[in-house]
């Protein structure tokens, strides 16, 4: 049975690759927002929404 540092050796370069590849933008322009960024601001909008809702709400109260 092969050790973890052989598999390890094995798979890095192909995945570093990959990484690289996808974080770079292209020279003089800002990468666009992918559908992972735009969830995770509408997520984040969300909950301050509710958070702020909330606050109000118990300020009421």
């Amino acid at each position: 049975m092969p050790s973890d540092a052989a598999l390890n050796r094995f798979f890095t370069p192909p995945l570093r690759r990959l990484s690289l590849k996808r974080q770079r933008p292209l020279e003089g322009e800002i990468a666009p927002m992918t559908v992972l960024d735009w969830l995770s601001l509408a997520l984040a909008t969300g909950l301050f929404v509710y958070l702020l809702v909330a606050l109000l709400r118990a300020d009421r109260a």
